[in-house]
């Protein structure tokens, strides 16, 4: 039968045999161990005067997909943990939302009762559509990206779009027929990357200091020479 699953987990929350069985007939799964992706590359990863945050970035997003193809801003991904998709005969499966290159995992070890981070860098996917027949699944391996928090957390963030956009692909309706859009709404909190922090600081504490100075002499020595 057709049916449409818009499906979310924790990254602790993975070891469901049941539920596993009924995704494998669409080639999704998890990995064996509990783990958390972490973004590697600091344009990605989102940042505060506090420092870089790995457990929170943006992810990259395939916009050649009749899904995602209109969706113009960034998807926020907090505390994800990774997908894997497998081949699997009759299913198509795309690989919605993935990290950069320089992402690694960060593993929970269930004897040692302790987290290790992963040598190898490559990238993850962490959100993923299955289509096979009328059936459609979309796995997001992030609950906390759909909660208005991490959606208003950047400026340019627009997860919900993103599922209104994906939900109304997935039913096989124009992209107007769901008319409810996501607010953005003003909020405290604005997250940057590391090089976008880094060239609004050298905008502000040294460009834009140097061109006052620049003008204040060019005035003074004017004034001087009347």
């Amino acid at each position: 039968a057709d049916g449409k699953l818009l499906l979310t987990t924790y990254y602790t929350k993975t070891n469901l045999p049941n539920l596993e069985s009924v995704l494998a007939e669409y080639g999704l799964g998890t990995l064996d161990t509990v783990n958390v992706v972490m973004e590697g590359h600091t344009n990605y990863a989102l940042s505060d005067s506090s420092g870089v945050y790995p457990y929170f970035y943006k992810a990259h997003i395939d916009r050649e997909h009749a899904a995602t193809a209109e969706f113009e801003n960034d998807f926020l991904l907090y505390y994800s943990h990774a997908l894997a998709l497998t081949e699997t005969e009759g299913v198509t499966l795309t690989n919605l939302l993935y990290t950069s290159a320089a992402a690694y995992l960060k593993s929970y070890d269930e004897e040692s009762k302790k987290w290790t981070d992963a040598e190898e860098k490559a990238k993850v996917t962490v959100g993923a559509l299955a289509e096979k027949g009328g059936t459609k699944v979309l796995w997001i391996s992030s609950p906390d990206a759909l909660t208005e928090k991490v959606n208003s957390s950047s400026a340019n963030s627009g997860n919900f779009n993103f599922i209104l956009s994906t939900m109304n692909y997935m039913s096989g309706v124009g992209s107007d027929s769901i008319a409810i859009e996501s607010a953005m709404l003003d909020t405290s909190l604005l997250s940057a990357t590391a090089m976008e922090a880094l060239i609004w600081g050298i905008v502000i504490v040294i460009i834009l200091p140097v061109s006052l100075a620049a003008v204040g002499i060019v005035i003074w020595y004017v004034r001087k020479k009347r």
